[in-house]
């Protein structure tokens, strides 16, 4: 038989934030809803990691980047 009364402690570290167990959701489509961070943790998640709060400045900055390299290929020398 099991004795339930006693508990393993299952918590670690992760990045320098104590946690009470290993489990940790990586980053990914079902991140960008809070409704759905919430079930996770509900489920028994630990830490959810998100996506770049810059991830837009990125994509802006690489898609003006392409603008300007596109230009100059169609200039003859």
């Amino acid at each position: 038989m099991i004795d339930l009364s006693k508990t393993i402690d299952l918590s670690t570290t992760y990045l320098g934030l104590k946690l009470k167990n290993p489990l940790v959701c990586s980053s990914s489509p079902m991140c960008e809803e809070v409704g759905n961070i919430r079930r996770m943790e509900d489920a028994g998640a630990a830490a959810v990691v998100l996506h770049s709060l810059f991830e837009e400045q990125i994509e802006l900055e690489s898609d003006e980047l392409d603008r300007y390299i596109m230009q100059g290929a169609e200039m003859s020398a």
